[in-house]
């Protein structure tokens, strides 16, 4: 057409430099394009996630995951992920191998909120007969950049309002744990998880939210079918 013969023509008549700047700005232009686009469905993914959040806690009693009734056969489950975490007194240590250190396995408590802590110590309480066969571990996520900022005023607050007989068990982590929530399946920023983890490390049943009986009687269930794996083991 005459428009596109016209336009070849000017092209034509630019220089090099001029030509390599024309090729830039389209370029860009088509960067920012994409870039518009990619935030714009980010942003809807976000609220949609936030408002999703919202729904488990104050309609499902923060139950993030479908409730497990059945366990996982180690050869189906999926590894517990390393994580640096912190005790009461500073001291670093590796979860997973926190978690895996008992021979027959280790129930995980993670939380990042108010709301989310006082879920996990009704599971906590509710899972305390389980204490003689298998240990329980508290992990508190502080993700913000203020929290690290806090750090020694809480961690000394965190002393004295943590029960005596919990702190040996309780754990900070600090810093982003966006990597370790999606291999974990934590999508809930505001709900709390439980794991149970073998001595292999492998994660053999979740729960999330408020404890109901029938998840109590089933995880009493688990702990003693992986009792008898870890009696089996040893022989």
């Amino acid at each position: 057409s005459f428009c596109s013969s016209h336009q070849n023509a000017a092209t034509e008549g630019k220089s090099m430099w001029g030509r390599f700047w024309d090729r830039e700005y389209k370029r860009r232009e088509e960067a920012k394009e994409k870039q518009a686009k990619g935030w714009e469905k980010l942003q809807k993914e976000m609220s949609r996630s936030k408002l999703q959040d919202y729904y488990d806690m104050h309609r499902k009693r923060g139950k993030a995951t479908p409730k497990m009734l059945e366990m996982k056969a180690r050869a189906e489950s999926f590894k517990f992920p390393s994580m640096e975490i912190e005790d009461l007194n500073g001291n670093k240590f590796d979860l997973l191998e926190i978690a895996s250190k008992d021979r027959v396995g280790t129930l995980v408590h993670m939380y990042g909120t108010q709301l989310a802590q006082e879920m996990g110590e009704k599971w906590l309480g509710e899972c305390s007969t389980l204490i003689p066969k298998i240990p329980q571990i508290e992990v508190a996520l502080n993700e913000t950049w203020y929290a690290k900022l806090l750090k020694p005023l809480t961690s000394r607050n965190l002393k004295k309002w943590v029960p005596e007989h919990r702190r040996d068990s309780y754990y900070k982590r600090y810093g982003n744990t966006k990597e370790e929530r999606a291999s974990l399946g934590m999508l809930n920023k505001l709900t709390n998880y439980v794991f149970l983890v073998d001595s292999s490390g492998a994660v053999r049943w979740i729960g999330s939210g408020q404890p109901d009986d029938e998840e109590i009687a089933a995880l009493h269930k688990f702990v003693g079918v992986m009792s008898r794996e870890a009696k089996s083991k040893k022989r």
